[in-house]
């Protein structure tokens, strides 16, 4: 994975999301109903709980240290 892409607050894009990499996405009631489907379908969509962005990274760079572009999204 090149591109990092963390998004907080609720999206309703995430599909296209995944569709170009894992998106590491804020735990929220209508992101959980979209990423659920898409984690069963074999996507690596992650949920977090909300924290600031610099906890979020420490945390994905364990999971996905081979990230080398940043994407920070908010509600669309």
């Amino acid at each position: 994975m090149t591109r990092l892409t963390v998004v907080f607050g609720e999206r309703a894009d995430l599909a296209e999301l995944a569709l170009e990499g894992a998106p590491w996405v804020e735990d929220l009631p209508g992101n959980r109903a979209l990423v659920e489907p898409l984690r069963e379908a074999g996507s690596a969509a992650t949920l977090f709980r909300t924290k600031d962005l610099l906890d979020v990274l420490a945390d994905a760079d364990l999971h996905e240290p081979d990230w080398q572009e940043l994407w920070v999204l908010r509600s669309a």
